[in-house]
């Protein structure tokens, strides 16, 4: 049982349903799918980088399924993926450091 949990069902007093968790990212990613949108100009800025050559990736704290979501309803997914890397490829989350592959990416690049 996680922290969060925890936190839930002390505040509302009772015990969470088994499914809740499951319930909570579809109704989240439902939103996302209706909702989310790229910040302007970034599908511009990422098709300048690959056209050069400049390496890029994305790194997350979040697992890559929340990630994929998120990045399909912005179109951008078939620009980054092969280059995305979440918490799910680290043994710690929280810290660039532990996340090796976006440190080589950010090495190779001159400016990051």
């Amino acid at each position: 049982m996680t922290e969060v949990q925890l936190q839930i069902e002390e505040r509302i007093g009772r015990s969470l349903r088994s499914d809740w968790l499951a319930e909570h990212y579809e109704r989240m990613f439902d939103a996302f799918r209706c909702e989310i949108r790229a910040i302007p100009g970034v599908r511009r800025v990422l098709e300048h980088l690959r056209q050069r050559n400049i390496p890029i990736c994305v790194a997350s704290q979040g697992p890559i399924w929340k990630m994929e979501v998120t990045l399909v309803a912005i179109e951008l997914w078939p620009l980054l993926e092969g280059h995305i890397y979440s918490v799910d490829a680290v043994a710690r989350s929280k810290t660039c450091s532990g996340m090796p592959r976006a440190r080589k990416v950010r090495r190779q690049g001159t400016a990051c």
